[in-house]
């Protein structure tokens, strides 16, 4: 997750970096088994990936 100073004043470039990555992370085959964790992870991966992504099962990069 990396740190920040103490008095640091995240901007809206920050917030854009983590969307990206975020995204990126949510979309990948890893990303798609956080569905069935459940709790806050799955709650943000339903807002990134459609469902019919990860009924098509897992892809042949598993």
């Amino acid at each position: 997750l990396g740190y920040r100073l103490v008095n640091y004043k995240p901007d809206s470039v920050d917030y854009t970096t983590y969307e990206s990555l975020r995204d990126r992370f949510l979309c990948s085959p890893r990303g798609h088994a956080t569905l069935l964790a459940g709790g806050i992870v799955a709650h943000l991966t339903r807002e990134v990936v459609p469902y019919r992504e990860v009924y098509l099962g897992p892809s042949d990069n598993v």
